[in-house]
């Protein structure tokens, strides 16, 4: 466990999460927060309240808003075959524990933020709850994926395929050496076992085939609760908006009213201390209005990066784009609710002398 990481603010391992648990749970998350994070802010002289979260690299990282911006900058595909092409390898080839405990870990932070909605009274409690079953569903695809073996396991237990790629390394290291003559020789026994490898690598291609598959529902998973956790986003940025404009209107109400007070009024009623609560009250919920935009971007550029690897697996590994799907709750946080997207008012419920005379004109 690092506090004092280069780049970040605060900082814990998956190994540091977890320990000898399955599951991280939201009371040691928290434990963190308030033990932790706390002190490496005030460390760094930035709020707590300010700063965003992010899982990357076994880590569950803790940013400054500028961190953010640098991060964003610094790790996303943009077009990079080559990050892509890693991004790929780590989702098929990855070891499973990790694989796990990354979706894990981004299930508790929406679970943290979905607890943050439940206790916002300006928050529309149907939205929250909507997302239970959601949840629930991806903890369960969790659990029941079975990711034993990886494809490197199912290889190794091939020992013809083991042993004609070892001496293909054999071959390319005589070559680099200009070791010719041993070189001609690899090359004839490689020659003659060619078609026994063949036949072997095509012998636990479903296998091998079964594995991807599984891998990449697991991918699905992790989209879906980054798009979970960026519409949850979305309704913090709802209910703060209503609370900073309900304490703007307070805020007039008393520049509106009579400087004079009564003399017994007590000192805490005052106008000055009013206005100075208010005040700081506003400038605390604009803190964290930007903050959940910085979180909104990191989690849409993640969210971004992880259907990169859904397609490259579903197009160019297991040759089905079929199996290149977008989950619903994207696509409906895409259209109506992500950060800095024009919202649609709500429709007025529709009243029943309304729908006896809608009814009747049909």
């Amino acid at each position: 466990m690092s506090t004092q990481a280069q780049g970040c603010v605060a900082k814990i391992s998956f190994h540091d999460l977890f320990g000898n648990e399955e599951q991280a749970s939201l009371k040691k998350l928290n434990q963190f927060l308030t033990n932790v994070v706390d002190l490496s802010s005030e460390t760094h002289g930035v709020s707590s309240a300010a700063l965003v979260r992010i899982v990357h690299n076994e880590e569950l990282i803790w940013l400054t808003q500028e961190q953010a911006d640098r991060y964003l900058q610094n790790h996303r595909f943009h077009g990079n075959e080559a990050s892509l092409r890693k991004a790929v390898e780590k989702a098929l080839k990855g070891e499973s524990k990790y694989i796990k405990q990354e979706l894990q870990v981004l299930m508790t932070m929406a679970e943290l933020t979905m607890e943050q909605c439940r206790k916002d009274p300006n928050i529309d409690q149907i939205e929250v709850r909507r997302l239970v079953p959601q949840l629930k569903r991806s903890q369960i695809e969790i659990n029941i994926e079975s990711l034993e073996e990886n494809i490197e396991e199912v290889r190794k237990q091939q020992p013809q395929i083991v042993n004609y790629e070892k001496k293909v390394g054999e071959l390319l290291e005589h070559q680099n050496k200009g070791q010719w003559s041993s070189a001609r020789q690899v090359a004839h026994e490689l020659e003659k076992k060619k078609n026994q490898y063949l036949l072997s690598c095509r012998a636990i291609e479903p296998d091998l085939n079964s594995i991807s598959f599984r891998r990449l529902d697991l991918q699905k998973v992790k989209k879906r609760l980054l798009s979970i956790h960026r519409y949850l986003c979305a309704q913090k940025v709802d209910g703060l908006e209503i609370e900073i404009s309900e304490l703007r209107r307070r805020m007039r109400t008393l520049q509106s009213q009579p400087a004079d007070k009564p003399a017994t009024q007590a000192p805490e009623a005052t106008f000055d201390f009013e206005m100075q609560k208010i005040s700081e009250q506003i400038e605390m919920d604009e803190t964290i209005l930007t903050t959940v935009a910085r979180q909104d971007r990191l989690l849409k550029t993640q969210e971004s990066d992880t259907q990169s690897v859904i397609t490259e697996i579903a197009c160019n590994v297991l040759k089905k784009p079929d199996l290149d799907i977008s989950e619903k709750l994207s696509e409906l946080a895409a259209k109506q609710k992500l950060l800095g997207s024009p919202r649609a008012k709500p429709k007025p419920p529709i009243t029943r002398m309304a729908f006896l005379a809608r009814k009747k004109a049909q």
